[in-house]
């Protein structure tokens, strides 16, 4: 289910918050920014109780994608929402761009409020994979929304979870340790890289694997999992130098209705300056779909990785991140 996530930062990490009922039963989403999009995934954390809300870590994304720091956010957003004071609801367009709606506070308690349309032709503009979207009073965020109630009628709101509320339940959560610096490793190193060769019809023709960039880039869909996947690397290092590369991480399998990778073999393919191709190391992937495969470090100017199988040879091949791993 398509839906809307709240990012932030809280020391140092990135994390979001989800509705739970677009999360569903996994575990891992994939999450994308708006214009310029990058995407990163989100390994679900918490599924808070008696709400419609759970928390996620998320990774691939830059620092400046996530967000405020949870403590920018308010303690206490009483006098915010006391009278009658202009509202908005920001969703996002599939093609990720930000769409504003006013709206107006109809009902406010000390977990959630209700917002309405302004104008009554932007009821239509609000729909069900709107979920998640954030609503601000004069500009300081107050709620994500999570439901539509009395949809189509003249009496349409949407329910929304302050953040107030949520801030405390989920600080409360990380600081005690359950979740913290200690059980999210820091980002490793990451060499920049460009696809230039690959084999593997992509399922939209338009995704093709030249937007798995680094850092950042989008997923990559294979239209058929049961072939190898090749992609060549063309790696760019400071100073107009070969990098030093000391392995390669992937995450797939995220896409609805795809299979992960589960072998990858790397090697350096056969180029002018080096025309021997040389086999790195082969490795296996874990069936959530991440794993990374070590090399011993060396420079090198370009990288062959090669999924060479996956977990069900029936499905589609989805490569959410790929992540060039340098010194």
């Amino acid at each position: 289910m398509r839906g809307q996530a709240f990012t932030f930062t809280h020391r140092g990490f990135c994390y979001a918050l989800v509705p739970k009922h677009v999360v569903g039963g996994r575990g891992r989403l994939s999450v994308m920014t708006g214009v310029p999009p990058r995407t990163g995934t989100a390994d679900i954390r918490l599924r808070l109780a008696d709400t419609d809300m759970a928390l996620a870590s998320v990774t691939g994304l830059r620092r400046e994608d996530c967000g405020s720091d949870i403590d920018a956010l308010r303690d206490t957003l009483r006098p915010v929402l006391t009278g009658s004071a202009p509202a908005t609801l920001t969703t996002v367009l599939p093609g990720g761009e930000p769409e504003t709606i006013d709206v107006t506070v109809a009902l406010a308690d000390y977990e959630r409020i209700e917002v309405q349309a302004v104008r009554p032709g932007d009821r239509s503009r609000i729909a069900p994979g709107d979920s998640g979207a954030l609503i601000a009073v004069r500009g300081v965020p107050v709620a994500l929304g999570i439901k539509l109630l009395d949809a189509g009628t003249a009496n349409e709101r949407v329910l929304a979870l302050r953040l107030d509320d949520l801030k405390a339940r989920i600080v409360r959560f990380l600081s005690d340790g359950a979740l913290g610096a200690a059980s999210v490793a820091a980002p490793d190193a990451a060499v920049a890289f460009e696809v230039v060769e690959w084999s593997g019809r992509p399922l939209d023709p338009d995704l093709d694997p030249r937007g798995l960039v680094s850092p950042g880039g989008a997923p990559f869909v294979a239209e058929h999992g049961g072939r190898e996947v090749r992609l060549v690397l063309r790696l760019t290092g400071e100073g107009g130098r070969a990098p030093v590369v000391s392995g390669v991480r992937i995450e797939g399998g995220g896409a609805e209705g795809a299979t992960a990778p589960k072998t990858l073999r790397l090697r350096q393919p056969r180029r002018q300056a080096d025309p021997t191709p040389r086999r790195l190391n082969t490795g296996s992937i874990a069936a959530d779909g991440r794993g990374t495969v070590p090399v011993s470090p060396r420079r090198m100017e370009w990288l062959e990785v090669t999924v060479t199988g996956v977990w069900d040879p029936q499905r589609p091949l989805s490569i959410e991140t790929l992540t060039v791993l340098g010194e």
